[in-house]
């Protein structure tokens, strides 16, 4: 259940910072799994057309650093 819950926060959040940037093409979030102990996340992404998914991911990987510091700020859990 917890689980869950965070896959889900993350894929909301994820969206959310994406909508906030521009990126080559259409990037939709399809899914989102975080670790246990929530040190990481894999998230799935489409991206449309296809043609512009190199670009679009150069473009995630330039502003990593600002979407994890997003995603702090959005998952203050208690512990």
């Amino acid at each position: 259940m917890r689980q869950e819950k965070l896959n889900s926060l993350f894929k909301k959040l994820v969206a959310e910072f994406l909508r906030l940037h521009p990126m080559p093409g259409l990037v939709s979030i399809t899914a989102c799994t975080v670790s246990g102990n929530v040190r990481s996340a894999r998230v799935f992404i489409t991206v449309y057309p296809e043609n512009a998914e190199e670009k679009a991911l150069l473009a995630i990987h330039e502003i990593q650093k600002e979407l994890r510091d997003f995603l702090k700020k959005g998952t203050l859990m208690k512990t």
